[in-house]
Formats: structure tokens, sequence, C-alpha cells
């Protein structure tokens, strides 16, 4: 809403011949950029560029580039890197800014670029009428383990700003969306012991690089998981890995490690007919060898969707990859899945995947 108004204001700036002037909606990463560009530009009818490192590569010092830029936008999504750039080798300076967007604004301290910015160029600009408007928005001002006051004190006095929120707490259960009802659930603790499967693995490929970061992951799951998990991980691993394909990466990895190609082959095709030959019991079969966590994780998506109306939606946060599609692979089991549920997998690539179309992607999704 004040990036519309700025921009109306400005068009009517113009209109009288005053020197013109760009809005700078600054981010700290890379993927905001792409998601707070898609944001403006289908809420805004003024043109809007987006800038990141990788888009200006070879172009940071051409001015006619930036001239142009300029020109033929009235507002720039970037991250903060890229703005400092620009004031710092002169091709735009603070005063023909006219509102400055700062997302995340709890990052303004210490050499962070927020904070450069508004150190070495926004406290230079003397005449507070050529100054741009600074807005900064953040879910909280303190993100360490340091006075909450203090904190935002320091934050109001580097952005030159006041921190506005609601006066009355209690308003924000109004907008706010919180579970019904919060629960805690305790499970008790696995000892990390590796399968038969996995010990058979390590003793053949153990030392193939192709191979380290599957084994790091059965380490940990062996213990987060259950036995059963890493077996079929395993069984997923050779299935989803295309043959050809990974016998390309023996050979390369071999090579550049000074190993014999054909040795390393027959070893990893020895570890391929391992996991083929290898019989898992079904889910249901082996509810021994899973882990009490997972155990108690399906015992609270059964008592949450026993009654659902179908509407009912859930997220799993993990920390790995490999976790989600072992998870994901656990839950479609027989005996094990919800009916009529459906299971997806979310993960980095899947949203660089969705790119430029990710919110719609989403929304589709769900």
């Amino acid at each position: 809403m004040l990036l519309r108004w700025t921009l109306d204001e400005e068009l009517k700036s113009r209109a009288s011949q005053s020197r013109k002037r760009i809005a700078f909606f600054v981010v700290d990463k890379v993927a905001l950029v792409f998601q707070q560009h898609a944001v403006l530009s289908c809420n805004l009818d003024y043109p809007i560029e987006k800038m990141c490192g990788e888009m200006v590569v070879g172009l940071q010092s051409k001015k006619e580039f930036w001239d142009k830029v300029f020109d033929e936008n009235m507002a720039i999504v970037c991250t903060a890197d890229i703005l400092y750039s620009c004031l710092s080798h002169s091709w735009i300076s603070m005063e023909q800014i006219n509102l400055l967007v700062f997302d995340e604004a709890h990052h303004t301290k210490g050499n962070h670029p927020y904070a450069r910015i508004i150190k070495d160029f926004y406290a230079e600009v003397k005449d507070p009428e050529k100054k741009p408007r600074i807005l900064g928005m953040t879910a909280s001002p303190v993100d360490a383990k340091v006075s909450p006051a203090n904190a935002a004190l320091a934050l109001e006095g580097l952005l030159h700003s006041q921190i506005a929120t609601v006066s009355d707490p209690s308003l924000l259960q109004q907008t706010v969306c919180k579970p019904k009802r919060e629960s805690v659930v305790e499970y008790g603790a696995t000892p990390r012991s590796p399968t038969k499967l996995d010990l058979a693995l390590r003793k053949v490929v153990g030392d193939h690089a192709l191979f380290r970061g599957a084994f790091a992951f059965t380490a940990s799951a062996s213990q987060d998981m259950g036995g059963w998990c890493v077996d079929r991980f395993w069984k997923l691993f050779f299935e989803q890995e295309d043959a050809v394909a990974i016998e390309a990466k023996t050979m390369r990895n071999a090579r550049r490690e000074g190993k014999d190609p054909d040795s390393y082959l027959l070893q990893v095709k020895e570890a391929r007919q391992l996991v083929v030959s290898h019989v898992l019991p079904s889910a249901v079969e082996d509810l021994g060898r899973f882990s009490p966590k997972v155990i108690q994780l399906i015992r609270v998506l059964w008592d949450q969707y026993r009654d659902a109306d179908g509407k009912r939606k859930c997220v799993v946060f993990v920390q790995q990859r490999n976790t989600a599609t072992a998870l994901a692979d656990l839950l479609k089991q027989p005996g094990i899945m919800i009916p009529e549920t459906r299971i997806g997998v979310l993960v980095s690539d899947s949203l660089l995947y969705f790119g430029d179309n990710t919110e719609s992607q989403l929304d589709r999704w769900w």
C-alpha cells in the first residue's frame, strides 16, 4: 500500500517536471527477489524490475545498462548487495530514491548490507527533504539473545524509523491463526544400530564417494526412523537412480580418485544385487523395527485424520530431503497409509522448478 501510494505521488511529481525518483524493495536472499517481485507485479500497475547477482553478471560496471533500468522502471526488487553496489559506483544516488523497503529488517546491524546502505549513504544525505522514506518489515525486531528493548531501540536508531505494531496485543488474536490445541508427544530414545543390509553394503561400497551421502543418512536414520526405513531407503535408492547413470558416476569417481574403474563398477553391481535380493517384510509386518518417533508420528496422523472432513492439511517438517522422501514412502505403505489422504514431498529442488510460478503451483499442490 505504501509502495502504491509512493508511486502514485511520483507520477504527480514527474508531471510537475520534478526530478525522477525510483523505489527500491530490498531483500536479504535471492529467492525472495523472485517471490516479492511476483507479488508486487500482480498487485501494482507500474513497471517493476527484479535484480540479483546472477542476472547482472558482466553488467555491473556498465552505466548505460543501469541508466536504462532506472529509466524504464518505477520500482526495483533486488538484494541488498545490488543496491549497495549501485550506490557505491554512483549509478544511482540516495537522492534519486523515493522509498526504501527493507524486507526482514531485523538484519540491519553490524556490517550487513542493510546497515551499510544506511550508514554509508542514507546518513550522508543532510537535507531531510531529499532522503527517501524507509519502511522496514519484520515479524520481530530481535533475532539474537539480547535485550528486546535495546534491540528495538538500536533498530529504530539505525533505520531512522519508529517501530509500529498493534496497541493491544489481544487484537492479534483476531488475525493470527493458531492451532486450537497444542500437544507435546514424548517418545523413547533409539540406539544407532545399522541393519544387516546396511552393514553388507558398507563392506562393498563403503569407500565410494557416490554413496557417502547415502551412508551418512542411513547412519542417522537407523536411530531416527528405524531399521525398516533404512532398508527401504536402499530399495528406493537403487530403484530411483538409473543404473546407467550410477555406473557412469562410478567410473568418473574411480578415475578421479585413482582407483580401478572396472573394480569399482563390479562393487556397485554387487551392491545392487544385495539390495535386489534382500527380502523386506511389509511395513505392518515389521513394526518392531520402527523407531518410537516414527510410531508416534503415525499415531498422531491417524488420530488427526480419523474424523477429518477431507479438508484438513498437514505439514511435517524434516531436516533432510532423504527423510522427506522416506517418510512420504512409508505413509503410502499398505496398512500405514491413512485412507483418502494424498502425500507429497516438497524440497528445495521442487521450489526451484516452480520458479516464478511458485505461488500458483503451490496453490494447486495444496
